[in-house]
């Protein structure tokens, strides 16, 4: 099955809660968590390239909350 900008769309908003839940904790625990949430957006962005030349990263790891690279800020 072929993504549409509709599932890109519904990723980044699962992946941008995370990046918010991590946000709210406190703990180094918190920290790591954001930095696994945002290798996983990486990891999908390679893989919606794949499928789509024309797929935007940097728009994705925006919508996802994350910086222009994917990393949690």
């Amino acid at each position: 099955m072929a993504m549409s900008r509709k599932h890109y769309v519904q990723v980044a908003r699962i992946i941008r809660d995370n990046v918010e839940f991590s946000g709210r904790q406190f703990s180094d625990h918190g920290a790591s968590y954001a930095v696994g949430v945002s290798a996983v957006a990486r990891d999908l962005a390679d893989m919606f390239r794949q499928d789509n030349p024309a797929f935007d990263r940097s728009r994705f790891y925006m919508a996802c909350g994350l910086d222009d690279e994917g990393y949690a800020v």
